[in-house]
């Protein structure tokens, strides 16, 4: 592992000389992961997680751009975009009360935020900066269209690696819609990463919501982090959906810093094949008065394995918290695999927090009673598949993004092995 990590950190080195000293928070950034390593699964949070053969093959910074046609990924209408290809930004649009600044660090003094060193990947990310991306919304603002955010990989993408970092910025009493696509366009057998980081803080009484969709190279390797710092009496939504990727990852944590402020942090993976999908969150009520609610659901294919942690703090002050988390998971091979934990630390009394974890098959009563109503076999264990996931995809509450995520799913949900759910 070591030989493995000194390769990233000399080419990130000499990478950064040409920034010359701007930005001592990614030469501290490379400092602390030349000392952290990439994660093991000794480590408690990776324990399910090995991404060592993934890295092995030196994945390059700096990819060449790329043309390729995006219009399939878009929402209807006109509203708020960023288009990145490859790591290179090709379009933005502002619109109303929302600005957009995609900033360079070699011509501008962007503000690229601190150093957490809680996170190897968190820290690869920040010391191998090209640009930084702003989102800010002003105060008492409704931004009527949702805010489009895409990262797209080509197959000139082979044997390189990205590092996105967006930064969003709410003002009091706005609101917020944000939809942030990982997509390939080419071949299933590019390899490649994509190690991105989102920062979202929601001002007093803003009401945000994030949906992140997941749809890399089943040859790919991605990990993703979002930090969200929730304010007073406001409202964060948080979807995370996973089609895509060898081996994803996907962090998550929200901090609800102030009373009044409430939380919900779901999420859908479907995986085929050989893929692996490792989710990972924390909600942290750090005051009293705080809300949260938290739902993902998993359906897992051939060899496949899913992951789901999810850890609710509630500290010491943050009495009167109110705060519920389920995983459910749906298995349809003898190979495929799912490993969930549900966990809370309680350190106030006066609270209500429950969790719960179920993992099962496709019904066979529910089958029968669709194929007893002239639904074909194969079409009525689809139907039920798409039918579990929709409970989570429901959680989703702006229209237009919910119905884009509804049909990923569906292209997903058709590429699965039916024929084999009868060998449980």
């Amino acid at each position: 592992m070591k030989n493995l990590i000194n390769s990233y950190i000399e080419e990130n080195k000499e990478f950064q000389k040409h920034l010359e000293g701007k930005y001592p928070q990614m030469e501290k950034a490379l400092s602390e992961l030349e000392r952290k390593g990439f994660p093991t699964k000794k480590l408690e949070n990776w324990k399910y997680t090995n991404v060592a053969p993934l890295l092995e093959d030196h994945l390059k910074l700096n990819p060449p751009n790329d043309e390729v046609s995006f219009e399939d990924f878009l929402l209807p209408g006109e509203g708020p975009l960023l288009v990145f290809i490859n790591g290179h930004l090709i379009e933005s649009r502002d619109f109303k009360g929302l600005s957009l600044k995609v900033e360079s660090l070699t011509n501008s003094p962007a503000k690229i935020g601190e150093v957490s060193g809680d996170d190897s990947f968190d820290l690869l990310n920040l010391s191998s900066l090209s640009n930084m991306v702003t989102v800010e919304v002003e105060k008492e603002t409704v931004v009527e269209r949702p805010l489009q955010i895409l990262h797209l990989s080509t197959d000139a993408m082979q044997g390189y690696r990205i590092h996105p970092r967006v930064a969003i910025r709410v003002g009091t009493y706005s609101k917020l819609d944000v939809l942030e696509t990982f997509a390939h366009v080419g071949s299933e057998k590019n390899h490649y990463l994509v190690n991105a980081v989102t920062d979202i803080k929601v001002g007093e009484g803003a009401k945000v919501e994030h949906v992140k969709a997941q749809m890399e190279s089943l040859s790919s390797l991605h990990v993703s982090r979002v930090n969200a710092k929730i304010g007073k009496d406001a409202f964060f939504n948080s979807f995370t959906f996973t089609i895509g990727s060898k081996l994803g990852r996907n962090n998550l944590y929200v901090s609800l810093e102030k009373e009044g402020g409430e939380a919900h942090v779901h999420g859908v993976f479907a995986l085929r094949g050989d893929q692996h999908c490792d989710n990972f969150s924390i909600i942290d009520h750090k005051v009293a008065h705080t809300n949260s609610e938290q739902l993902f659901k998993g359906i897992v294919d051939d060899n496949a394995h899913g992951i789901f942690t999810g850890k609710i703090i509630v500290n010491p002050h943050a009495q009167l918290t109110n705060s519920q988390q389920t995983s459910k998971n749906l298995l349809l091979s003898r190979k495929a695999h799912i490993n969930t934990r549900p966990i809370l630390e309680i350190y106030a009394d006066d609270v209500k927090c429950a969790h719960g974890a179920t993992v099962g098959q496709l019904n066979e009563n529910e089958v029968f009673y669709l194929e007893s109503r002239g639904i074909p076999k194969e079409k009525a264990q689809r139907i039920l598949c798409h039918g579990f996931a929709q409970e989570g995809i429901d959680t989703i509450m702006n229209p237009l993004i919910r119905e884009k995520i509804g049909t990923y799913l569906n292209i997903q949900l058709n590429k699965f092995n039916i024929g084999h759910f009868n060998e449980l």
